[in-house]
């Protein structure tokens, strides 16, 4: 017969909320020797062959538990049904021999920083053109611009012409 470890994610395990551009610690719990783990990333839940692997022979961790720093980069494909699988890095037994993925679906959701202008002073006057700058994280699509005269504790208008702004601009 044989023995084998146990590894049992914790972090995301379901209802968490990640955003692209940021990192987020992946938490996993483990039983029994082990050489490492290789971590995988779904976005899409209900095509369970659909994992792409994001970190390759990390270390098992100690004193029973794991983690790894997972910076989502901007080309993470962005998801509402997203899970992680761990699996145990083995050259014996094989990697699919030791595994868990999240129980249930967690959020991977984009994310954008205005660059310019990024100011609290006052800087527009009516009959001005100016540009504003933002970076996005993740597959932004489009967004909407808006502005606030009351430091942002008023209601905020729109700008017309700058809904749906190509998120690349």
């Amino acid at each position: 017969f044989t023995v084998r470890g146990n590894i049992s994610v914790k972090v995301p395990n379901g209802g968490e909320t990640w955003k692209a551009g940021s990192p987020n610690s992946i938490n996993w719990s483990y039983s029994g020797p082990m050489p490492g783990v290789h971590i995988f990333y779904n976005a899409n839940n209900t095509t369970p062959t659909d994992w792409q692997q994001i970190a390759t022979n990390i270390s098992i961790g100690s004193a029973d538990n794991g983690s790894w720093l997972w910076n989502i980069s901007s080309s993470t494909e962005l998801a509402t049904d997203a899970r992680i699988k761990i699996e145990q890095n083995d050259t014996y037994w094989g990697p699919t021999y030791t595994k868990d993925s999240s129980d249930e679906n967690f959020t991977v959701k984009g994310d954008l920083r205005v660059d310019a202008p990024n100011t609290t002073a006052a800087w527009a006057y009516v009959g001005n053109t100016y540009r504003i700058n933002w970076t996005t994280f993740g597959t932004i699509q489009s967004v909407n611009l808006s502005y606030t005269n009351l430091s942002g504790t008023g209601s905020w208008v729109n700008i017309p012409e700058c809904t749906n702004v190509n998120a690349s601009l």
